[in-house]
């Protein structure tokens, strides 16, 4: 148990007085690495050691150490020591999380009274889009650039239909 201990030699006569020492006995408590967590990054994410910590679990003891080398994803193991009882360890499980993609900007031309459909537009990106993502403005009356046919002559124009909603370019005719 701690506390100070005090040790006493008597005095021998012709002697009087007693000569002591006193010993401090200090208790380590057992190292304390808290509870395994996991933690989800995003890709390409190198973690800190202040983020792994936040994750472990119960109360663990600040300054223990961390192993391999901070990276991304990998499970890695928070390590106290104490001289007494040996290490206590902890690990965190790191996962990545993909990246979003939209895929590349495309274009679409429609025929006039077309609805533009999500499937059309979705077929219209490059690259490998994630499904399941939204379309902004809403569909119906969208500002994007359509194919407009004109008239019955074989002229196709191309209209944007923005905040301007009538302004006309690319004009041409077929015959």
């Amino acid at each position: 148990m701690q506390g100070t201990y005090t040790y006493t030699v008597a005095a021998t006569s012709p002697c009087t007085v007693d000569d002591t020492s006193e010993i401090v006995v200090t208790e380590l408590i057992n190292p304390n690495a808290g509870t395994d967590g996991s933690l989800t990054v995003c890709q390409g994410t190198t973690v800190t050691e202040g983020q792994l910590f936040n994750e472990l679990g119960g109360s663990p003891d600040p300054g223990g150490n961390w192993t391999p080398s901070l990276a991304s994803s990998g499970t890695y193991t928070y390590t106290v020591t104490s001289s007494c009882t040996g290490d206590d360890t902890s690990q965190v499980v790191v996962t990545e999380q993909v990246l979003p993609n939209a895929g590349i900007d495309g274009t679409l031309t429609i025929c006039e009274g077309t609805t533009v459909t999500e499937t059309q537009l979705f077929d219209e990106l490059g690259g490998s889009p994630n499904p399941g993502g939204d379309w902004t403005p809403a569909l119906a009356g969208a500002r994007n650039i359509y194919v407009y046919r004109c008239s019955d002559f074989c002229m196709y124009c191309r209209w944007h239909l923005g905040s301007n909603r009538n302004r006309r370019t690319d004009c041409k005719c077929w015959y």
